[in-house]
């Protein structure tokens, strides 16, 4: 009769994909995280040389997005 469950794996919390894929989205997660504090950041933010690489991106993304023209249509690559 197999066992299925009870050796090593189980008591780590799962098998090695398991670990990976919750490794996997708990980097998302907080990839995702960071992304969203630069936008809120990005957002208030009014220094114009704002010292910030994420702050000078973000803001040149929500200049793009406010005026894209292919938007509309799918075309724009930024967009998608």
């Amino acid at each position: 009769m197999v066992k299925v469950g009870l050796g090593e794996e189980a008591n780590k919390g799962g098998s090695k994909d398991e670990l990976q894929f919750r490794s996997l989205c708990e980097w998302l997660h907080q990839a995702i995280q960071r992304c969203i504090q630069s936008l809120r950041h990005a957002h208030q933010c009014h220094e114009a040389n704002c010292p910030q690489l994420s702050c000078q991106k973000m803001n040149r993304v929500m200049q793009h997005t406010k005026g894209c023209q292919h938007k509309a249509n799918g075309d724009c690559r930024v967009c998608k």
